[in-house]
């Protein structure tokens, strides 16, 4: 593979070594020097390691990021919660009668409805899934 920053070749050192291996084969050199190779290649692979990014699952951040920061500014949960904001609603809003425990917002349980319609979700179950689970969902909430 060709490595455009250096501009030369990048092998593995394991297909490198096979190479030379197959090579010095049929040259027939030494059997000893085939075996220090093979040990040089084996001290190589031996320090050669994977490397991993670090991870903190149990990591605080300095400032928590809000859901606004989180959902792009494309998606379709944007353009639903837009619309429901310029609906009128106060024929909902009469419908409500006072009394009792206090209720949820219409506007958020019509949003949460449409966005849900719009990823097949219908039973009130998944919704509820769903505004426990999914970004989105905890957003229009």
């Amino acid at each position: 593979m060709y490595n455009k920053k250096s501009g030369c070749l990048k092998t593995e050192p394991a297909s490198f070594f096979l190479l030379i291996l197959n090579i010095l084969l049929l040259i027939t050199f030494d059997n000893y020097f085939i075996i220090i190779l093979i040990y040089l290649y084996l001290c190589i692979m031996k320090n050669q390691r994977q490397i991993f990014k670090p991870y903190h699952q149990n990591q605080l951040m300095a400032l928590p990021p809000t859901f606004e920061e989180l959902i792009p500014a494309s998606r379709p949960v944007r353009v639903v919660n837009q619309i429901v904001d310029t609906v009128d609603l106060d024929s909902v809003f009469s419908k409500y009668k006072g009394g009792g425990s206090s209720s949820y917002h219409p506007r958020m349980l019509l949003k949460v409805l449409i966005y849900g319609y719009l990823c097949n979700i219908y039973s009130s179950r998944k919704l509820e899934s769903a505004i426990r689970e999914n970004i989105y969902f905890m957003w229009l909430s």
